[in-house]
């Protein structure tokens, strides 16, 4: 029956009661030959305007009203018959009934009718249903038609043919009722007007579907279709794959833990600690107020490395500061007098030569932010900062007020916790540093056309996005019950509190207010980067955010279409704050270790504090149960390298960071084993570097592990 093609159509082009939706915006079987017949005819010919005419709304609605009209006469025609097959009607009630049954079937054959013309014989004959349905229709019509002529007792022979197709009725009015509810639901997301809201996944599975349920393709081709749908319906397109889902080889306890680490919230990942702490709880409970303990972070944050073992006793991954000093470039000279003023004005004390001559090394890809640390006593984040907005002059090209920048920015230092290992200042403004450089020597200032707003914007979120870090991570703070997991309702925790901190601290004196001089429009364009590249660092977006960078580079139009630019400019810039919140993997050896290290303290400090509060130990948080080898090669591996190989697609020059991704992995790889066996005697510790640092696989310049510490006692 030929409503039954509404099971697999949405129409390409608008629909009859007007649409603001694209062309090809709906879509199915019908959609495609409209389309075709778009593409072959005149736009005003009479078989495009049927065609439309059937895949509208209207005739959807009609056909519902019919089907049920039809039901209704064939339920009563069937309990009219009595036992030996005679109707119990009247000879002007059977009449009544037969001249309702031919104007129904007249339009079901219609509509049929219409189709064939429309969009071709083969829409039946491709589809076996369709066909029958069209042969039922047109058998009831003949015998309703020699019922109505030659009455019944003519056609009394016939009683059994007569039955069956009373029972094929019912299959009709089933399937017209099924198959016009889908064309209803198909577009119940047209509003009155006729505009399309739906989904392009809506939009997707619906082009799916009848592919789903063509007989002509194999078992197997149809089976891949329904799992397409299936992950099209989950949401869940841009997580990785798994060896089971694909084929590939065993993942090992390590990957399979980053994995789930950058693909699920917080808040999942403690659902998944909760049934896994079911399994193994022991036979005695903890009370609830042992389990809750304190909302507070680590007691006693770690110094480095806490008890982090040191092999010879002293720090290790010895300090940046120690790198010789870069050597001194011309540079313009108001940009040194307005640096060196502001270095006299803001730390009396400070080595403003040095300072300033470390600044020729900014827009490299491993800049010294340590040494920076180091020679502005404590102040890295201060002085890069204001270095950079007076070298691209970016106070008056956004129209960000001076003074209240600074004394802003210095807040925003102090909001950092200075005791914490890793998330501290000198963190903050390492990764306003990596910015800066995808921005510039990167070329995506270029790539991008990237704004001043826009700039200034990336370099905010940049410096400001673990303001107030505790030094736990969002798993600690929703399974801790913490203050803040209880604010941002276990959702992003950290990355909405850093960007409501930093913006508390903007509104909370107006000497602080950086934008007191631009206009609304200006503010919202940059407040809208701040706080989405921001929440892009949650760790959990991580390769749905992959993904989309893998989808758009593939279309071979990223950032080159107009139509895509905004949503592109958005998913670059969410891509590159990220790619330098976890860029210390990439950079040179040294630096690698000196923040691997510190990262590592971290981690072991929040096992160490959710050990004390019973509740599971975060993965690779547990000193006891982590290869710090393996960690961190599976970072590399799973996490860093995928993110900036796609990244260096659009980025050729981080193809620097590229090589020094494998490097840091090489050098970690002949560690697994030693690092191993250290974790099972509890005297695992970091690598020492001794010679060279840049070239650690020279003879000279050989990453080694210091000989094992004397027994302790």
């Amino acid at each position: 029956m030929a409503a039954a093609e509404q099971t697999t159509v949405v129409s390409v082009v608008p629909s009859a009661e007007g649409s603001n939706a694209r062309p090809g915006g709906k879509i199915g079987r019908a959609g495609t030959m409209i389309r075709d017949l778009e593409a072959t005819e005149d736009s005003s010919s009479t078989r495009i305007h049927i065609a439309r005419l059937m895949d509208s709304r209207l005739v959807d609605n009609l056909v519902m009203a019919l089907v049920a009209a039809y039901f209704v006469l064939v339920f009563v025609q069937m309990v009219a018959v009595d036992s030996d097959g005679e109707s119990n009607l009247t000879s002007e009630q059977s009449e009544i009934l037969a001249i309702v049954d031919i104007c129904i079937l007249s339009f079901f054959l219609l509509e049929i009718t219409l189709k064939i013309y429309a969009f071709g014989y083969l829409l039946y004959v491709n589809q076996p249903l369709l066909f029958l349905d069209a042969i039922i229709v047109v058998a009831s019509m003949v015998v309703s038609v020699l019922d109505l002529v030659l009455g019944s007792e003519a056609l009394a022979r016939f009683s059994n043919l007569r039955a069956v197709l009373r029972l094929l009725r019912v299959i009709i009015v089933f399937r017209k009722a099924s198959t016009a509810a889908e064309g209803m639901q198909e577009k119940k997301l047209l509003t009155g007007l006729g505009y399309n809201l739906a989904s392009p996944a809506q939009e997707v599975i619906q082009l799916l579907k009848p592919l789903r349920d063509f007989t002509r393709l194999s078992y197997a081709q149809r089976e891949d279709i329904r799992w397409a749908i299936s992950v099209i319906d989950s949401g869940k397109l841009y997580e990785p794959l798994t060896d089971a889902e694909s084929g590939g080889a065993p993942v090992d306890d390590t990957t399979a833990a980053w994995l789930v680490n950058a693909t699920q919230g917080a808040d999942r990942q403690r659902d998944r600690a909760v049934e896994s702490e079911e399994r193994d709880r022991p036979t005695k409970r903890k009370t609830a107020a042992e389990k809750r303990g304190s909302v507070s972070g680590p007691p006693g944050r770690l110094s480095i490395v806490g008890r982090l073992k040191s092999k010879d006793g002293v720090e290790s991954a010895a300090s940046l500061a120690a790198v010789e000093e870069p050597p001194v470039d011309k540079h313009d000279s108001s940009l040194e007098a307005k640096f060196r003023q502001f270095i006299k004005s803001q730390f009396p004390g400070a080595d403003e030569t040095q300072l300033f001559a470390l600044m020729d090394t900014l827009l490299e890809w491993d800049y010294n932010v340590p040494k920076a640390e180091e020679l502005s006593a404590g102040n890295a984040l201060r002085v890069v900062t204001g270095y950079v907005m007076h070298r691209f002059d970016l106070y008056s090209s956004v129209g960000i007020h001076e003074r209240a920048f600074g004394e802003y920015i210095a807040q925003v230092q102090e909001g950092y916790i200075s005791s914490n290992p890793f998330h501290n200042a000198t963190h903050g403004a390492d990764v306003f540093a990596s910015v800066l450089f995808l921005m510039t020597t990167g070329g995506l200032r270029e790539t991008a056309d990237v704004t001043d707003e826009e700039f200034f914007a990336a370099l905010f979120a940049g410096a400001i996005h673990d303001l107030g870090h505790p030094a736990v991570n969002n798993i600690y703070c929703v399974k801790s019950r913490h203050p803040y997991a209880l604010r941002y309702n276990d959702q992003s925790v950290l990355e909405m509190y850093h960007v409501a901190e930093a913006y508390r601290i903007l509104r909370s004196d107006s000497k602080y207010d950086i934008f007191q001089s631009i206009l609304d429009a200006r503010y919202s364009n940059i407040r809208s980067v701040v706080v989405a590249t921001v929440l892009a660092t949650d760790m959990s977006h991580h390769f749905a955010e992959l993904g989309k960078l893998k989808s758009r580079t593939m279309s071979g139009n990223f950032l080159q279409s107009e139509s895509d630019s905004k949503s592109d400019r958005t998913l670059v810039f969410n891509v590159a704050v990220h790619a330098c919140d976890i860029s210390n993997p990439a950079k040179s050896i040294k630096t690698y270790l000196y923040w691997a290290e510190r990262a590592i303290a971290e981690f072991f400090a929040q096992g160490d504090a959710e050990k004390k509060l019973g509740i599971p130990v975060s993965m690779f948080m547990d000193r006891s149960a982590t290869n710090i080898a393996k960690c961190q090669i599976g970072f590399i591996d799973i996490i860093v390298s995928p993110l900036f190989a796609q990244l260096r697609e659009v980025l050729p020059p981080l193809s620097v960071a590229v090589e020094q991704l494998q490097s840091n992995k090489t050098f970690w790889g002949r560690r697994v084993e030693q690092m191993e066996k250290e974790m099972t005697q509890g005297t695992q510790c970091f690598p020492v570097l001794h010679g060279d640092p840049d070239q650690p696989d020279s003879p000279t310049g050989e990453a080694q592990v210091s000989p094992e510490p004397p027994p302790q006692t």
